[in-house]
């Protein structure tokens, strides 16, 4: 607090370097912003979150409408979530998928086991499929670290 109160006195902005990071979004990527966010499903008590990126959706918001580190951050804001990802279509059968924790677990090692990779916090991968499969795939991945999954409907992909 004391580096930002100098930056501040030296005549930084805190009102611009916010806008600087977050702003200049176009209407788009904040509509798109709540359709994903509209689509989260909770798994394991809601200690994972997930939702997911269509074409449908690129098509309809275009591909650079995506606000993915404000997506993470308000996914991970939510209380009782330890992680979650979120699941991007990028041709019929194969995904993206960008997964990141709170703290306790290692991410790394879930994306390890499909190819992927990162640090213990932030991790990615690519694996064929579609997103329904990628899901329910991951999904199933966090099992031994949050237990047995109770069965769910979920309306991941429509």
């Amino acid at each position: 607090m004391r580096i930002a109160a100098r930056l501040v006195d030296a005549g930084a902005s805190p009102k611009r370097t916010f806008m600087s990071i977050n702003g200049g979004r176009t209407l788009s990527s904040r509509r798109m912003l709540g359709e994903l966010l509209l689509r989260i499903q909770p798994y394991y008590e809601g200690k994972l979150l997930v939702s997911w990126v269509t074409l449908d959706d690129q098509q309809r918001y275009g591909m650079s409408s995506r606000d993915s580190d404000l997506l993470y951050q308000l996914m991970m804001g939510t209380v009782g979530c330890e992680v979650c990802f979120v699941v991007k279509q990028e041709t019929d059968t194969m995904c993206t998928v960008g997964i990141r924790s709170r703290d306790s677990v290692n991410v790394a090692e879930i994306a390890a086991r499909f190819g992927g990779g990162g640090h213990r916090l932030a991790s990615g991968l690519s694996v064929s499929g579609t997103v329904t499969e990628v899901v329910s795939m991951l999904v199933d991945a966090f099992a031994p670290v949050f237990g047995t999954q109770e069965d769910m409907e979920s309306d991941v992909g429509t």
